[in-house]
């Protein structure tokens, strides 16, 4: 577990940081030296710290904003930065995403069904953060960072981390399925949706839509006939959601896995957008609805993007 730093007496803890644990009592010095990536993407500054040469080598092993150039700087000068030292909270788990971005989504939801607690950092990817970029060279999200550092890049590897380092959390299912065949139906219909789904309706109404407000170079303003097809081509896919629940409890089987939230946080994406047409499709509703009731999708209901505010029935049960 990384301890983290506290700021002077009186400021709020650092980003992430959390009072009142027992790695908090000062008491534990890390041996190693190196950089976390949780304060390299929130821009924590190592300024302020420590009063001794144990908590000085200690600010040394987890500070991060600017590593090379603090290494350099001795216990007694670290110490004279601060006349009192104050007990290192601990970080948290960590996931950089964008609230609207359907595989952040995905990440958000499989955390909250295996009740695995973090810190959600907005990330707006297409901004080429340094710091972003180098936790992830590839600039996207999600991203997710453990409490011991490990940083996964990207929502596969995020997902199928997740399911093998804790199978078992909350007393539920693997996410993935229980069977070898249900686990390839599950990876099937996670490629749908995060492949032609996508393809085919995300990158015509949500990229279009919102995305291009910000984006740099994004070629100007919404393409009509771009938004057009998206909003033709959502109706096919809601069928097929119809007809694979018709015949199975949940989209891969008889429980539900991750192949429900992909499409979850696709149609949630879209559906902030208002251009789901429920009533048409009685059945993906019904699915819908009941993945909407679930505990896991509150805080998605509770997202309200400034300047582009959800329709109402975005966030009511009874759509």
């Amino acid at each position: 577990m990384v301890p983290g730093l506290a700021r002077q007496a009186g400021e709020e803890p650092l980003p992430g940081c959390r009072r009142g644990s027992p790695e908090c009592s000062g008491a534990r010095v890390s041996g190693e030296t190196g950089f976390d990536p949780r304060c390299m993407v929130m821009g924590v500054a190592p300024t302020k710290w420590v009063c001794s040469k144990k908590q000085a080598l200690h600010a040394a092993s987890v500070a991060c904003f600017a590593p090379t150039a603090f290494m350099k700087l001795t216990a007694r000068a670290l110490a004279k930065r601060d006349r009192r030292c104050y007990g290192p909270p601990r970080i948290m788990r960590c996931l950089l995403h964008h609230p609207l971005q359907p595989q952040s989504r995905l990440i958000r939801l499989q955390l909250a069904e295996k009740k695995l607690d973090a810190d959600f950092v907005v990330e707006r990817p297409w901004d080429r953060r340094e710091q972003f970029l180098m936790v992830n060279p590839a600039g996207e999200v999600p991203v997710l960072i453990e409490e011991n550092g490990l940083t996964l890049c990207g929502f596969i590897p995020t997902l199928e981390y997740l399911e093998e380092a804790y199978p078992d959390a909350a007393g539920a299912l693997s996410l993935l399925g229980r069977t070898l065949q249900e686990r390839a139906e599950v990876r099937r219909l996670i490629n749908w949706f995060d492949g032609k789904f996508e393809r085919e309706v995300t990158r015509n109404l949500l990229h279009e839509k919102i995305f291009k407000r910000f984006m740099p170079n994004a070629g100007g303003g919404p393409d009509s006939g771009a938004i057009r097809a998206g909003k033709a081509n959502i109706g096919i896919h809601l069928q097929y959601i119809a007809w694979l629940t018709e015949r199975r409890t949940w989209l891969a089987g008889p429980v539900l896995t991750l192949a429900d939230l992909m499409a979850a946080a696709q149609l949630s994406a879209i559906d902030y957008l208002g251009d789901v047409p429920w009533d048409d499709h009685e059945g993906a509703k019904d699915w819908y609805a009941r993945l909407k009731s679930r505990p896991s999708f509150r805080a998605l209901l509770a997202d309200n993007l400034p300047g582009a505010p959800p329709p109402p029935h975005y966030a009511d049960l009874d759509f």
